[in-house]
């Protein structure tokens, strides 16, 4: 959710510390991340090279993925958040 505050505001809303929250170890958040970069990367890089629509499609598919994947990840930081309360 967006609250009205400046960007540059620290907060605990980002990703990283969302994973800590469910006790993931920097070294494993680390691996999340690297591998949620480099799984569309890999899709576009085919795509590009081979110029096969088939890529195109699957990396549409990796993003949408992901961003539920994002949703569903904040929606049980927040409900994991609001019971340790």
């Amino acid at each position: 959710r967006r609250q009205r505050k400046p960007f540059h505001i620290p907060d605990k809303e980002h990703l990283h510390h969302k994973l800590l929250n469910f006790n993931f170890s920097n070294r494993e958040i680390l691996a999340f991340m690297a591998g949620a970069a480099l799984v569309p990367s890999v899709s576009v890089y085919l795509w590009i090279r081979t110029d096969n629509l088939l890529f195109g499609d699957i990396t549409f598919l990796i993003w949408i993925l992901a961003i539920a994947g994002f949703l569903i990840i904040d929606r049980l930081h927040r409900k994991h958040g609001s019971s340790t309360k």
